[in-house]
């Protein structure tokens, strides 16, 4: 019963990011900032970066449906492991500083609240596939308007 009990706990953790998404106000925005510190550690090691932003996602799909079928609840408010896969994604081979980092920072958290399309029908994917989709993608459009910028 203990290692049922722990694994659930490190399930919860995870999609929670460490207890953040627990957070009373604005947990998804929490979420987008606990990314930012990923980012400056991986921003010049990028197989690290891919490594760490899909074993994320994939581990953030499976958690994301164990949270949804525990709590009977879509996309509960308090896993932001998605948005924390966002973040990577945006900041994926973007020169990083502290401009570009607030820039994307508002910019994704501008996309993932107003849910622009796509997104909305990526949310409507089911399970924890749907919970990730729609911020990975809200990334991506971070990503290419951040690359831009940057060019410019």
């Amino acid at each position: 019963m203990e290692k049922i009990e722990f694994f659930r706990n490190l399930k919860l953790s995870i999609a929670s990011m460490g207890g953040i998404g627990f957070s009373p106000y604005a947990p998804g925005t929490l979420g987008s900032i606990a990314a930012i510190p990923i980012v400056l550690v991986l921003s010049n090691h990028h197989w690290w970066y891919i490594f760490i932003t899909l074993s994320l996602f994939v581990v953030g799909t499976a958690v994301g449906n164990e949270a949804e079928i525990i709590y009977r609840e879509k996309d509960p408010g308090w896993v932001v492991v998605d948005e924390t896969v966002g973040i990577l994604i945006s900041f994926f081979l973007v020169p990083v500083g502290w401009t570009t980092i607030i820039i994307g920072f508002i910019l994704f958290r501008l996309i993932d609240i107003s849910k622009v399309f796509p997104l909305k029908l990526l949310e409507n994917v089911p399970g924890g596939l749907g919970i990730m989709l729609d911020d990975a993608v809200g990334g991506i459009m971070v990503n290419i308007i951040l690359n831009i910028i940057s060019s410019l």
